[in-house]
């Protein structure tokens, strides 16, 4: 769940946890963007691990499938672009370092959405044509 909205308030709240600020509620990820967008150090801590687990989990998945690429995709990717550009040096250090195995991530590419779109339904969509 560390990789949804969700988790990125539970991770904000988790970090405010000992302050006097506001907790969120679940629903409320787009008040911790806000946050981070008004430079607030805990917003861009919680950004900054909830794409850091979202890459790990990208890291592992790509590791069983054997995957030559990752897509990063949804319409939170496409509004956070420029959040996720800050920290994309931090993100290729996290994605590409294996304690076992880091050579199994060199041929892999991660691609993120960059148009809104709903790729589900269109790779579904493709994939029932051609079977």
């Amino acid at each position: 769940d560390i990789c949804s909205g969700r988790g990125l308030v539970n991770v904000y709240n988790y970090l405010i946890k000992d302050s006097k600020k506001p907790k969120f509620e679940q629903n409320q990820a787009v008040k911790v963007i806000e946050l981070y967008d008004s430079g607030d150090e805990n917003a861009k801590k919680a950004i900054s691990i909830h794409y850091r687990f979202l890459l790990r989990n990208a890291q592992m998945l790509c590791i069983i499938s054997q995957a030559k690429g990752v897509f990063l995709a949804g319409d939170n990717q496409v509004r956070n672009q420029g959040l996720v550009k800050a920290i994309s040096n931090e993100l290729k250090e996290e994605f590409s370092c294996h304690f076992r195995a880091p050579h199994w991530l060199n041929p892999v590419t991660v691609f993120t959405q960059t148009k809104e779109s709903n790729l589900n339904i269109l790779g579904t969509l493709y994939v029932a044509l051609i079977k």
